[in-house]
């Protein structure tokens, strides 16, 4: 009983080191491989890949220019509150909040 164990446990191993080996040739033909991540990384790092030739006031600038741009369009969607009210239309001020709402975040 224990030879057979020894048996099944020996072919499961081959069959799931097959099994890895051709996912791993199906990931490469497709070009998903993992690449290994460097330790030593923090988020600022990650996102100064984006930018990398920004300077710290540049980004401090277009943070501002971004949220404040999408500030003002979410304030501008209200404007839309009206057809929304008296038309049942919540297209136009949806549109302009979120268009508003996702500037500002991405700043």
């Amino acid at each position: 009983e224990d030879k057979e164990k020894i048996i099944m446990s020996g072919a499961l191993a081959a069959v799931r080191e097959k099994a890895s080996l051709g996912l791993n040739k199906a990931k490469s033909a497709v070009g998903i491989t993992k690449t290994p991540e460097p330790e030593n990384t923090n988020a600022l790092d990650d996102m100064a890949e984006f930018c990398p030739q920004l300077t710290y006031k540049q980004r401090v600038y277009g943070f501002a220019v971004c949220f404040g741009i999408g500030y003002l369009i979410t304030i501008m969607s209200f404007n839309f509150f009206d057809e929304l009210r008296d038309n049942g239309n919540p297209v136009p001020f949806v549109i302009f909040y979120t268009l508003g709402n996702l500037i500002s975040f991405l700043g």
